[in-house]
């Protein structure tokens, strides 16, 4: 991490469809605006050449969309005014609308790599003030797991010309800086999580809708953070379709709160358009 970047926000979702581009869309226009001075800030971007945008935007892989401008990548760019190019926005794009790693597969295109995913992210993180990332679903979202290993093909294939594709393909990934670090052909979001924890750092918001079973699945999220090394105090949670007053709710909140000690930021209710966070929250989001 540069001098004067901050630290990346990573936006998960507790599961599918509980509004994580919704909230990632308000999120990307409040920092924004936070860092331009409109909200009151405390740490006033300076421009520098090193940066072309005050915040940018990526997600990893989209499913569900024939196009980048009408994915939820567009829909991001478009909401917070951000202007990135749409290329600039995601690595991978399918129309079918189920999990990255089984998008790919059927529409039989290259696999999804990890050094391109990272490549991406970094020609955003370097060029931005704050990065925000969203990822796929949960945090076990697959986005690439491929059915047989490279090295057990490789030792076991009776052909020996697919046994020389299968060696061929694993000297390519171990030619990866990754290799190490985790498997290149079975990795999820937490992984790519992970690891840009390790590079540059991450601050990571959960979005989670507020209604029955929140508890739980806020909680489960959480410990799969805390168990693969992230600390709660880089945790924040945002409760979505959240109806202030209702009984129910507001216990619910409470409860998310004390049960996984990660502060709940922001409350949204359907049909809200922007974000609102206290001064702390917005301390603990924006500064380094």
């Amino acid at each position: 991490m540069t001098k004067s970047n901050l630290k990346p926000i990573f936006v998960t979702g507790t599961g599918t469809d509980v509004g994580k581009t919704y909230v990632t869309a308000m999120l990307c226009k409040f920092a924004s605006d936070y860092l331009k001075g409109q909200k009151g800030e405390v740490c006033p971007w300076q421009e520098t050449p090193s940066f072309v945008r005050l915040v940018g935007y990526y997600k990893a892989a989209i499913s569900g969309a024939n196009s980048i401008a009408q994915s939820d990548a567009g829909y991001v760019n478009s909401f917070a005014s951000l202007g990135q190019k749409d290329e600039d926005l995601t690595s991978y794009l399918y129309e079918e609308a189920v999990s990255p790693h089984l998008a790919q597969k059927h529409s039989g295109g290259e696999p999804i790599s990890f050094d391109k995913i990272m490549q991406s992210f970094y020609k955003v993180y370097d060029t931005s003030k704050l990065t925000v990332l969203e990822g796929s679903g949960g945090v076990y979202c697959p986005l690439r797991w491929d059915d047989e290993l490279y090295t057990y093909a490789a030792a076991c294939c009776a052909d020996s010309a697919m046994a020389q594709e299968s060696s061929a393909a694993l000297d390519a990934l171990k030619s990866s800086k990754y290799f190490n670090k985790l498997n290149l052909q079975r990795f999820t979001i937490l992984d790519l999580m992970r690891i840009v924890k390790e590079e540059v750092g991450v601050k990571v918001v959960i979005v989670a809708d507020a209604a029955l079973g929140v508890i739980n699945n806020t909680l489960t999220t959480v410990t799969s953070l805390t168990q693969a090394g992230f600390d709660t105090k880089d945790m924040f949670i945002i409760l979505n379709n959240f109806i202030a007053s209702n009984p129910m709710y507001e216990d619910n909140k409470k409860m998310v709160e004390t049960m996984t000690s990660v502060k709940v930021i922001a409350t949204v209710a359907k049909g809200d358009s922007e974000l609102k966070f206290d001064s702390s929250s917005c301390q603990a989001l924006f500064e380094h």
